[in-house]
């Protein structure tokens, strides 16, 4: 059956297993197993995992055995996997193709990275500028208020002299009321003791005249 089939040339190139990461193949094997027939089948990985681990490694062998599970995909498949172990054996065990696109997802996530950075740097610039405009407005609206006092109290140092106190409507009647009443209050007890020594002094002279008499 060997004969009738045609193989690619990389087949006859022979591969060394002690030479590959095994862990790095496996987990490509399955992922192309779910990739081909839509599942993961334990059957078929471990139908390749025994396929790597015999001293007689044949990629041909493998290619007819696994026809019967992954049909007219077989054949990419063992050709793929064949290639990347060829790889491995010339790059410390691990495919170049594998390092390549570690290196592109590592590219990839730092360019993420960046962008991530700078729309974070954008937005707090964006946010320092709105904080610094509202303490402009804030200022500017102090010192307006400012102005107006310095204003106000300009018209009232003018308007009004110094010393002279000025009362609202009805204030100063009714502090001269209170005044005049003041006056009363206090003038009242002084004219009726000058009305009570008026008296004394009139009855002493009256004493004064009748003893002049009897004498």
């Amino acid at each position: 059956m060997k004969k009738s089939l045609k193989f690619p040339p990389h087949f006859d190139r022979k591969v060394n297993m002690n030479l590959v990461k095994r862990e790095v193949i496996s987990i490509w094997i399955r992922e192309q197993v779910i990739s081909v027939i839509g599942f993961e089948d334990e059957v078929i990985v471990g139908m390749v995992e025994n396929f790597l681990s015999s001293p007689d490694l044949d990629p041909k062998e493998m290619q007819i055995q696994l026809t019967g599970f992954l049909n007219t995909k077989t054949a990419k498949f063992v050709s793929e996997l064949w290639q990347l172990l060829l790889s491995a054996m010339d790059n410390d065990g691990i495919p170049k193709e594998f390092i390549e696109k570690k290196k592109e997802e590592l590219k990839a996530k730092k360019i993420e990275e960046e962008r991530i950075f700078n729309e974070i740097r954008k937005r707090q610039e964006m946010i320092q500028q709105a904080q610094q405009a509202q303490q402009q407005l804030i200022n500017a609206q102090n010192e307006m208020k400012y102005e107006s006092n310095n204003n106000n109290n300009g018209h009232n140092n003018t308007s009004q002299p110094v010393g002279l106190q000025v009362y609202e409507p009805g204030q100063a009647a009714r502090r001269t009321k209170r005044a005049r009443q003041s006056k009363w209050d206090t003038d009242e007890p002084i004219k009726a003791k000058d009305y009570n020594n008026n008296d004394n002094n009139n009855s002493a002279n009256d004493n004064n005249r009748n003893n002049d008499n009897n004498n």
